[in-house]
């Protein structure tokens, strides 16, 4: 398989799978991770899990893939960071990411991001990666800006639009 797990300092990025069902379900029915996010995104019921996951799980090649990353020290899931619209001929992907707000604040996000950005620069050989937030998200856009993201823009629904090209 051309997607595999990936590892940083403190996280194992495991691959999507039905194991990571309950953790979706949790992460995707909370308020302030949901806060940013349109309505369609929460959901209804368990079952809402298992149509993401196998979204994600589409049988390759496909054009996007996602990670749910887990702190070493307890095998706790944390977030998820995903690419999707990957396009080999022009090497462009977006990327995006969610994290439950009790890891809020202490550098997992980076670290996951930084090491999914690398996969995309390394393996995927992106040499364009897009990602959008919500103006009012401040965290986001901070991380993002850190990660060396350059603003490109604002959508009609207020989405700030930010590129990092290599």
């Amino acid at each position: 398989m051309f997607f595999t797990d990936l590892e940083t300092n403190r996280l194992h990025l495991q691959c999507i799978s039905q194991a990571h069902r309950y953790f979706f379900y949790v992460l995707y029915t909370n308020d302030e991770v949901l806060r940013f996010h349109s309505e369609e995104d929460r959901y209804a019921d368990i079952y809402g899990a298992d149509t993401e996951i196998a979204e994600w799980n589409q049988p390759e090649p496909r054009n996007q893939h996602g990670w749910v990353f887990v702190c070493k020290t307890d095998g706790v899931a944390m977030g998820t960071c995903v690419f999707d619209n990957w396009d080999k001929n022009t090497a462009f992907c977006e990327v995006h990411y969610d994290m439950h707000p009790d890891f809020w604040g202490k550098g997992y996000m980076t670290e996951a991001v930084r090491a999914i950005i690398e996969f995309a620069r390394d393996e995927m050989k992106v040499r364009c990666i897009e990602t959008g937030m919500d103006e009012e998200n401040v965290s986001s856009i901070k991380l993002a800006e850190r990660l060396g993201f350059e603003y490109i823009g604002q959508t009609v629904e207020a989405e700030r639009i930010y590129r990092l090209c290599f």
